[in-house]
């Protein structure tokens, strides 16, 4: 399990899942900036493209709006979810340092 390196708390799947950017996340406890680690990253960058290859046909489908909905879903969560076991289970995340200017 993920732990902040600030705090010791850990870091929750919804954090996760709710982060617009996974990489770069805030702990839920101290509200410290948290950068991931080379796994993490090479998710960031492959996940998108995946996500992008799976939703084009499925947006292009000659199938009821409602089939195509259901199939985002199912797909999202095809994706989603072991991305996130992946990062919580073999990731870990550093301080985020902030640049001056």
């Amino acid at each position: 399990m993920n732990t902040c390196p600030h705090c010791q708390r850990p870091i929750l799947a919804r954090t996760i899942l709710f982060s617009a950017y996974p990489v770069w996340i805030t702990c839920p406890g101290c509200h410290t900036k948290l950068i991931g680690n080379r796994l993490i990253k090479t998710q960031g960058i492959l996940v998108p493209i995946v996500s992008a290859l799976v939703a084009i046909p499925i947006a292009f489908a000659e199938l009821p709006f409602i089939y195509r909905i259901g199939l985002g879903i199912v797909a999202g969560t095809v994706i989603g979810l072991p991305n996130v076991f992946v990062t919580l289970k073999w990731g870990h995340y550093d301080l985020r340092h902030e640049r001056s200017a």
